[in-house]
């Protein structure tokens, strides 16, 4: 996975290949947290933006939705 802040790849801590979102009544999709670990904590600051797509897009893509708004 690739984390972008304003359209461009930034390095981060964040590991994995990524998979599908899983959302029931009984757990909830969530952005900035997950109730299963203790240590995780919410998200304190602000998102402006949230998209969720079923592919994978590629850098050049990212900057142009960025710059699209």
């Amino acid at each position: 996975m690739t984390l972008y802040v304003s359209g461009v790849p930034v390095s981060s801590a964040n590991g994995g290949t990524g998979g599908p979102i899983a959302h029931t009544a009984g757990a909830p999709a969530r952005i900035g947290s997950f109730h299963l670990v203790p240590a995780n904590r919410p998200w304190l600051g602000v998102l402006d933006d949230v998209r969720i797509y079923d592919c994978g897009l590629e850098q050049s893509e990212v900057g142009r939705l960025f710059t699209q708004g």
